[in-house]
């Protein structure tokens, strides 16, 4: 079934009930969306456009935080920027700063971790260890947490020639191949 454009953020909730009928823990999702597409926050956005709003980056971090009572380095809010992200730089956007937006720790991220570091680390331990990874790629390549999350992402639940294979599909194959050296190093220890 095709639902009409919306008019109002608030008019997309009868739209996406449905969807998170079926996902885990469907009543608090519905009220979170429903706390989100009826705040001030949601109203603003949703008259602007992305070069409007994408200078405001940082500042619509800490609102969405606000309005949606979790902390900033919350998995749910930094993944909504990360998304958002996403959004601006499809709409030809460049012009915002994810610098300070840290990865969504899921399980992906935290298995990965592990795998790399051999240690069961909180929340804050994995982001500053992801945060330090970033900065190291940054000395070389042009890359922000939106990349590394993305590929974290894809490949932390991939082992050995698994890991190997994903690379080489892009021709990256001493990317891969680096990448299970350290995981088998750390292991080695």
């Amino acid at each position: 079934m095709q639902s009409p454009i919306p008019g109002r953020p608030e008019d997309l909730i009868p739209a996406l009930a449905p969807f998170y009928a079926k996902e885990r823990l469907p009543e608090l999702k519905l009220r979170r969306l429903q706390r989100f597409l009826q705040s001030h926050l949601a109203q603003r956005m949703w008259l602007a456009d992305a070069s409007t709003m994408a200078p405001h980056f940082q500042t619509i971090w800490q609102k969405l935080a606000q309005t949606m009572q979790q902390s900033p380095e919350q998995k749910t809010i930094v993944f909504a920027m990360k998304c958002l992200g996403i959004s601006f730089l499809i709409a030809g956007e460049r012009n915002f700063s994810f610098e300070k937006i840290p990865i969504p720790v899921d399980f992906r991220v935290r298995m990965l971790t592990r795998r790399l570091t051999r240690r069961n680390l909180d929340d804050e331990a994995i982001r500053t260890f992801w945060n330090q990874v970033l900065q190291e790629l940054q000395h070389t390549l042009p890359v922000t947490m939106i990349h590394l999350d993305s590929l974290v992402w894809q490949i932390g639940n991939l082992a050995g020639n698994d890991l190997i294979a994903y690379f080489q599909r892009f021709n990256l194959d001493q990317v891969g191949k680096r990448l299970v050296d350290a995981i088998r190093q750390q292991n080695a220890l």
